[in-house]
């Protein structure tokens, strides 16, 4: 599966805010399930690291964008057949219905955690922290007095 989840991560510089991140994923995965870093920003000097990928967002976009990250919030096909399955009745469920609908309240659960409901804010809220696999963004190591890094992996 290919997804791009964000960790974010209190550093002094783009390389250490990966490796720490790097550090965390390493037992992570497998050789069906497996994590690149694609690069990272800087919210306090506004920089990219020399490897950022823009692959699923361009430096601009971040830059200029304060909605840039709201696409993380959108519903993936397996809770949005849950909503529809919900939306429709709950008559003559089938082992996937239970599990779409599995998806879409736990879909519902995250919503339910953001900092202000229904507004996504990068630098506050955690969304599907530490499910790697997913869309999401995961909060790291928290330390006030160094810069905040947002590492796209």
């Amino acid at each position: 599966m290919h997804n791009l989840h964000i960790g974010r991560v209190n550093a002094d510089t783009h390389e250490e805010a990966s490796e720490i991140v790097e550090e965390r994923l390493s037992t992570w995965g497998g050789d069906n399930n497996w994590v690149s870093i694609q690069g990272s920003f800087c919210k306090e000097d506004r920089t990219f690291s020399d490897e950022f990928d823009e692959k699923w967002l361009e430096e601009e976009e971040i830059l200029n964008n304060p909605h840039c990250f709201d696409f993380i919030l959108l519903p993936d096909i397996h809770e949005f057949s849950g909503m529809e399955k919900l939306e429709r009745g709950l008559q003559d469920l089938n082992k996937y219905d239970y599990y779409h609908l599995h998806k879409y309240f736990r879909y519902k659960w995250y919503l339910a955690k953001l900092f202000t409901p229904g507004q996504f804010d990068i630098w506050n809220d955690t969304y599907k922290d530490f499910v790697f696999d997913e869309v999401g963004v995961s909060e790291f190591e928290i330390d006030e007095d160094k810069n905040t890094y947002l590492v796209f992996f």
